[in-house]
């Protein structure tokens, strides 16, 4: 569509971190008024892994290319998404997170969608790159501290001793020093390695010097500049009044802290600026169809600092600053943060033993308040409705939610109501909403649903007036659903074990008391049984029958047939002797050839044991396969009678039923003999 919004992607880690924030939103607020729109896509800190590993580990990046996206990174989807959208332009922010993989990708899509690649304060072949000239903004900082407020006894809290950013700016403080007639001196330096500890090991030590208190501390970053502030504060200094501090590049906190840090700040103006230009001279007409694609992608740019003199080095008062201003965004900001992880945290508890998917969506309008002001689209992988493990391509989605305006459309999952899209579409009908000439969202915001490297979807959000805490409020979101999703999936999965586990448990007692090749009572199980009959009250006055049952020739049968046949004889006995007790009685199989049967009946009659042997031996005939036999399968029987009065002496039952079965075999071997 010709008059659609171009979507200009930007990728990096911790976007709503408020330097890169600034940046996205100078690129975005110039964006809009030009035709474009900003999409930020957030790969996670947690999931940088080292080149190495990725060397070894990592699958082949050419089923991405493909357009197969890969189940075992988060970052390999992300970036699939990133393909399937229409996307005019990427800028990677600066970051040391994104692992070099990633980088090439990036650089692959560039390529093929023939579209320009800008990297910021990243050394890259074939795209725009735009360093910051970090030691002439923090110039601009000692220069005020030494040449506008006259300090002489300037000391400095520097980085890591040997890196290259911290190496810089002490060469940059030896300079300002000479340029001023200053003696460098050993003992006025020190190294914070940007952070708290270290920097707070540095400031004892200049505090602790004989020449007393310094004029002014100038810090590499912002971090160490806080703690030195804190330091001063607590050994009863004031700032600036006693001693000047002042930090470098410009972090949220500093705007926060009073004193109010002097500091500098990328002018991400000026990368706005740049990108925008080359972008609409691009997208002219009939501009792009004549360059190559290292036309737009080979420019060297650096940008500036620029200088923010406040509170910590003596230019603004603090009734200047508007500090009820101040604290009023900042409790606005920790209190969303509190109600904010509050709700996500209740929305996990809700799942805790929920091992069913459609309650994400039973459950997810009441999350309406939170997101009642933007748009917000979550779409997870229709395998996951289907209790299916997701692997291979992120192809057929469910949309889970979209929120947008105010308007929720969510499916109903458990009544068929599905609403299935294609993930190439990223979100059904997108491109007509960006055609569209009032569009009510700003910028839009990508993260993927993942925990234990199973990509389960992806959520989207939209913004207006967008702030830096809305990005982190998505993050925040797509974190806590991806911890809910899986932990849903674990619950299956445990719930499944359970299952299984009873199952082979019902099988294990089963099997405590059947025998394992007929499946009728073994010993334990048939004189357990027999015992709960005789105790029963219901039985007393009743009689019981024992059975004591041999196969005829089964060891003639192994010998001369094999095992399998003895087997088969062993079952077609069962068969028949169950069919013969009904539900009677109970019967079982004692071991090798030896059978057992009880019946309790409510008369004495006599039972015939002739009468039973050949009614078992007409139903053996009935089971399928004993004609084929060149085999005969036959039993002899055995029956004694009590009556139950009391206790039952099963002993003498079972020995008397015994000896009248071996009088049975001994009578019919005679027989046939």
């Amino acid at each position: 569509m010709p008059n659609r919004r171009k979507i200009i992607a930007v990728c990096g880690c911790s976007l709503f971190e408020q330097n890169y924030f600034n940046m996205i939103k100078e690129i975005n607020d110039l964006g809009l008024k030009n035709g474009f729109i900003s999409m930020c896509f957030s790969f996670s800190i947690e999931y940088d892994l080292n080149v190495d590993f990725l060397e070894t580990n990592a699958p082949k990046m050419e089923d991405i290319a493909k357009g197969r996206p890969l189940d075992t990174r988060n970052e390999y989807h992300l970036l699939w998404l990133l393909r399937q959208l229409d996307i005019c332009c990427i800028v990677v922010t600066p970051t040391d997170y994104i692992n070099q993989y990633v980088i090439d990708e990036i650089k692959k899509i560039s390529v093929e969608k023939s579209i320009p690649l800008y990297f910021v304060d990243r050394e890259a072949e074939d795209a725009n790159c735009i360093f910051l000239r970090y030691g002439d903004g923090f110039e601009q900082m000692v220069r005020h501290v030494i040449e506008y407020h006259g300090a002489r006894k300037v000391n400095m809290l520097a980085g890591f001793k040997g890196n290259s950013f911290s190496e810089e700016r002490i060469d940059v403080y030896k300079k300002v020093l000479a340029d001023n007639g200053i003696e460098f001196e050993e003992d006025r330096l020190a190294y914070g390695n940007f952070w708290d500890r270290p920097a707070r090991v540095a400031m004892e030590k200049f505090l602790s010097a004989e020449d007393g208190l310094p004029d002014a501390i100038i810090c590499a970053n912002d971090g160490m500049a806080l703690t030195a502030c804190d330091v001063l504060e607590k050994r009863g200094y004031k700032v600036p009044d006693d001693v000047i501090v002042t930090g470098f590049d410009g972090i949220s906190m500093a705007k926060f802290h009073d004193p109010i840090l002097a500091t500098c700040e990328p002018d991400f103006t000026e990368v706005a600026n740049l990108v925008m230009n080359d972008l609409i001279h691009l997208y002219s007409p009939g501009v792009k169809d004549k360059l190559s694609y290292a036309d737009f992608n080979s420019g060297r740019y650096e940008i500036g600092f620029k200088s923010v003199p406040n509170e910590s080095c003596g230019c603004k008062s603090t009734k200047e600053q508007g500090w009820n201003d101040k604290v009023s965004i900042l409790s606005s900001e920790l209190n969303d943060c509190s109600w904010h992880n509050h709700e996500m945290s209740v929305m996990v508890l809700k799942f805790l033993k929920c091992d069913d998917l459609n309650y994400i969506a039973d459950m997810l309008p009441a999350t309406m308040k939170l997101w009642n002001d933007r748009m917000k689209f979550i779409g997870v992988r229709k395998e996951l409705l289907e209790d299916k493990e997701p692997s291979g391509d992120m192809g057929r989605m469910v949309q889970l939610m979209y929120n947008k305006g105010g308007e929720l459309q969510a499916p109903v999952l458990h009544k068929g109501e599905n609403l299935e899209y294609d993930a190439t579409e990223v979100i059904p009908g997108f491109y007509d909403y960006l055609s569209q000439d009032d569009l009510d969202m700003e910028l839009f915001n990508v993260r993927v649903l993942f925990a234990n490297n199973t990509v389960y979807g992806y959520s989207i959000d939209g913004f207006q007036n967008p702030i830096s805490r809305d990005l982190q409020r998505g993050d925040e979101f797509a974190d806590f659903l991806s911890v809910a999703i899986n932990l849903i999936i674990n619950n299956r999965k445990v719930n499944s074990l359970n299952q299984s586990l009873m199952k082979i448990s019902e099988e294990n007692e089963f099997m405590a008391v059947h025998d394992y090749l007929t499946g009728i009572y073994n010993r334990r199980g048939f004189l357990m049984k027999v015992n709960e009959m005789v105790n029963n009250r219901d039985n007393i006055g009743k009689y019981i029958s024992y059975y004591s049952i041999d196969m005829d020739g089964l060891k003639f049968i192994n010998d001369n047939y094999g095992h399998g046949e003895g087997d088969f004889a062993i079952i077609a006995m069962a068969r028949a002797l169950s069919a013969y007790i009904g539900l009677s009685g109970i019967c079982a199989r004692y071991g090798g050839d030896e059978f057992a049967a009880v019946v309790i009946s409510d008369g004495d009659e006599a039972v015939d044991g002739a009468e039973v042997r050949n009614r078992i031996n007409e139903l053996i005939l009935n089971v399928d396969g004993v004609h084929a036999k060149n085999y005969e399968i036959s039993a002899s029987v055995g029956i004694s009678t009590y009556e139950i009065l009391g206790v039952v002496n099963l002993e003498d039952l079972i020995r008397i039923a015994d000896e009248r079965m071996y009088e049975d075999k001994a009578k019919r071997k005679k027989n046939r003999i």
